[in-house]
């Protein structure tokens, strides 16, 4: 889903990115505690995507951007086809500055920090383009993480997930995660269909 995407609701208004940022404020106001405000908005988030997509959402995963490096990191890194080369003299430093990005056209091995940058610049490009890239990297994080077997084995899950115990949280119990794991690592790749939403006139 676009992160410009705008949403209104009687505690919080506007993109759908900041739900998760503001939505607590907005509960504390009303007299909820910090833990619980936290779990609202969570909650608001998921009814809002169900009202976008018509899916239920019944579970979810929150990383961010460590736990996004390490998770990467922990496989030795993905490859993915770079189909445009990125220049990118404006890329967030992390310390309100920039830094400068650049990555050549081609195939290319990314680690953590290379990986978060691919999906993340915004140098000649637009929400639709990043959100493609983070589908490539999700792409090649799945296939990676099968080559190396953590998709198959209970206890490499196990140790891969506290790996990321400090940058992660979900709603799922550790075993519904290896039920999951064992189902996506069997199932038909020709059988998934993946789509990004662009500007394009289709």
């Amino acid at each position: 889903i676009p992160h410009d995407f705008w949403i209104d609701d009687d505690i919080t208004s506007g993109r759908i990115n900041e739900i998760l940022r503001d939505a607590p404020k907005g509960y504390i106001k009303k007299g909820y505690d910090e833990d619980l405000a936290n779990e609202m908005a969570m909650a608001l988030l998921q009814s809002k995507i169900e009202q976008l997509t018509g899916l239920g959402i019944h579970r979810y995963m929150k990383i961010d951007f460590k736990g996004f490096e390490q998770m990467i990191d922990a496989v030795d890194g993905v490859d993915v086809y770079v189909e445009k080369t990125i220049d990118d003299k404006a890329y967030p430093d992390g310390n309100w500055g920039y830094e400068h990005f650049f990555l050549q056209k081609g195939d290319r091995h990314l680690d953590g920090k290379t990986a978060l940058k691919f999906a993340r610049s915004r140098h000649d490009s637009s929400d639709f383009d990043r959100a493609s890239r983070q589908q490539k990297i999700l792409e090649a994080f799945r296939k990676k993480a099968l080559s190396v077997g953590i998709l198959t084995s209970p206890k490499k899950i196990q140790d891969f997930f506290n790996v990321l115990s400090e940058n992660f949280e979900t709603n799922l119990s550790v075993g519904e995660i290896i039920s999951l794991a064992d189902f996506a690592s069997k199932f038909n790749r020709s059988r998934l269909i993946s789509h990004v939403l662009t500007d394009n006139d289709l």
